[in-house]
């Protein structure tokens, strides 16, 4: 008797022990089970900050995209307005040296009938057309 009294307490301590031990595996558990579950919703609010995240910057790329295409097509564009007016520039210049040799031989040409007195009205009023014309082809370059 003496012998199961003495298994019946160890037992007994043995059933203690272990509902202790229970006792506190089941609430480290809970405790670990509480942590992943705020884990998991921590990770949730990240992922969904990341995807917030990665479509603004997919917006903002394509954003840029559009804006670096617009620009560079600003930039043909102005590059091909340069290049007419540059050459329309160098058209007007040619004239404008036509204009001037022929203001020069006209000019000889009016010393000379002024140094043999014979003025006339023609030649002068030839000499205020190409003066006129000589304003006007200056006028596009202002």
């Amino acid at each position: 008797i003496g012998q199961e009294r003495e298994l019946v307490l160890a037992a007994n301590r043995l059933t203690d022990d272990l509902k202790k031990k229970l006792e506190l595996t089941s609430s480290a558990l809970v405790e670990r089970q509480n942590e992943v579950t705020a884990l998991n919703r921590e990770k949730a609010s990240l992922t969904d900050s990341l995807n917030k995240a990665s479509s603004e910057l997919t917006a903002l790329q394509q954003l840029h995209a559009t804006e670096v295409k617009r620009l560079n097509a600003d930039v043909i564009l102005r590059n091909d307005t340069i290049d007419k007016l540059s050459r329309e520039a160098e058209a007007m210049q040619a004239k404008l040296q036509a204009k001037e040799q022929e203001c020069e031989n006209y000019m000889k040409e009016l010393d000379s009938v002024r140094c043999h007195d014979q003025k006339t009205q023609a030649d002068l009023e030839r000499m205020r057309k190409l003066r006129d014309e000589m304003r006007k082809l200056t006028e596009g370059f202002d």
